[in-house]
């Protein structure tokens, strides 16, 4: 049986809409069932995580590609990031005469709008034990805590630490109940906007003490 691996890079909306495009002449090809592992970050992760979700549509006629496909382009149009900045401003603004609460300052950072976005438009409450086995999606992220690689997958989130003897050595951690939206906010975040992504046991679904903040 053939083989394909995608790994589909960063670049904002513009890659994942040029990704979109070689999902597209992948199927015209006959060859997008062939797609066996897909490895994603930023721009990349968006698309990835919904194609996956929705790999049967994909796989489907072309109304049932384009019924899905259009969920992506719409996001898009949506222009979640010019919607973040332009709520900055009066964040800032209604600082001084407002005094929110803890929670309410964590409902008003970039990251969760765009995550909130995320849930609404594209993955809802999807968690990463809902990946399908095939193809196998592979969501990655720099980890700012130790400057190494960190990978999320249907197993759970997989960290880079010292290399020994010269051989990449993994930690793994049972975060199957992580959330799509956090999972893919952390990949698409981007300096100058969206800060990195704190990472806790909660979000993870394990005890505290399996996982370190990061």
């Amino acid at each position: 049986m053939p083989r394909l691996g995608l790994a589909l890079s960063g670049g904002g909306f513009r890659a994942t809409l040029f990704h979109l495009g070689i999902v597209r002449l992948l199927k015209d090809a006959g060859r997008l069932g062939d797609v066996t592992d897909i490895a994603s970050v930023s721009g990349g992760s968006i698309l990835a995580a919904h194609l996956v979700m929705n790999w049967d549509r994909y796989l489907g006629d072309d109304d049932r590609f384009n019924e899905a496909a259009s969920e992506i382009v719409r996001f898009v149009q949506f222009d979640v990031r010019n919607r973040v900045v332009r709520r900055m401003p009066l964040q800032y603004a209604l600082r001084p005469f407002v005094k929110p609460t803890p929670l309410d300052s964590a409902k008003l950072t970039p990251n969760t709008i765009l995550e909130r976005y995320y849930r609404v438009m594209l993955y809802g409450d999807r968690r990463l034990y809902e990946l399908p086995e095939q193809p196998n999606l592979h969501i990655l992220t720099t980890n700012v805590s130790n400057g190494g690689l960190s990978v999320f997958n249907r197993h759970g989130l997989f960290i880079q630490q010292r290399e020994k003897e010269g051989v990449p050595v993994f930690e793994h951690v049972e975060a199957r109940m992580a959330s799509l939206t956090r999972v893919v906010g952390a990949s698409s975040a981007f300096p100058g906007l969206f800060p990195p992504v704190q990472i806790t046991a909660a979000d993870l679904g394990v005890r505290e003490g399996q996982f370190t903040t990061e």
